[in-house]
């Protein structure tokens, strides 16, 4: 694998708080409005029962959803922001720029905390990212299966099917008796649209401490995140 052909596809942070923010009247389109103001512009803005969706559309998307969770009945709030590369648009290469979506995250959450004045109990945060690596082969499947597995190609036969593609999904608890209450998720597979390539996905989620008030920190997500793949991740498939 080629370390040094990474390119972020998306990104992603996620808060889950209470109380839910109130986003009736204006109140979206002032938020709008005033990340206009911070050069964060959308093309569309999709308003349902419970929450409004900003979308920014182009070779990299930026999307944005604030108000109620999926679950209108609950009584909380959602904030989640999101970067990724239009792979409809045939610019998978441009990639995410990590710096830029950390200043994007970081404007979006303090852009809502003077929309939306006061404390928030946080109940839950999560982040997420892909990337892709040149695996240095013809097949990043077949660099996973023969090499990096050490598995016979002959065993896929008994598939009875050709295999495009595949890889590996590993779920990880928090650690037990340690301050580390993060849920980690990793999946390493060749990626079908561009064969050569190896597609790592990473999700970490974060349950708060009860009664905990907190302002919303993307950016400690973002490099936690980011930290995970290239001092956890790489360093695995790399041994």
């Amino acid at each position: 694998m080629r370390e040094d052909t990474r390119h972020t596809i998306h990104l992603g942070v996620n808060f889950v708080f209470s109380p839910k923010p109130d986003i009736s009247g204006r109140k979206h389109l002032d938020f709008q409005a005033r990340l206009a103001e911070e050069q964060i512009e959308f093309d569309q803005a999709v308003r349902n029962a419970g929450h409004v969706v900003f979308v920014k559309s182009g070779p990299r998307i930026l999307q944005v959803r604030v108000g109620g969770t999926d679950q209108p009945e609950a009584p909380l709030g959602q904030l989640l922001v999101i970067a990724k590369a239009n792979l409809a648009s045939g610019s998978v290469d441009a990639g995410v720029s990590i710096e830029d979506f950390k200043l994007a995250s970081a404007t979006v959450c303090e852009t809502f905390h003077e929309l939306w004045p006061g404390a928030f109990q946080i109940a839950s945060q999560d982040a997420a990212v892909h990337m892709l690596y040149d695996s240095g082969h013809e097949h990043a499947f077949s660099y996973l299966w023969e090499e990096w597995l050490g598995q016979d190609p002959e065993k896929l036969a008994k598939l009875g099917r050709q295999v495009l593609g595949g890889g590996l999904r590993f779920v990880m608890p928090p650690v037990q008796g340690a301050d580390d209450r993060v849920m980690l998720e990793v999946k390493i597979e060749s990626f079908l649209r561009e064969p050569r390539k190896l597609y790592i996905e990473a999700q970490m989620a974060q349950p708060m401490l009860p009664g905990a008030q907190e302002l919303m920190e993307p950016n400690e997500l973002v490099d936690a995140i980011i930290e995970c793949v290239d001092e956890r991740v790489i360093p695995f498939i790399q041994g």
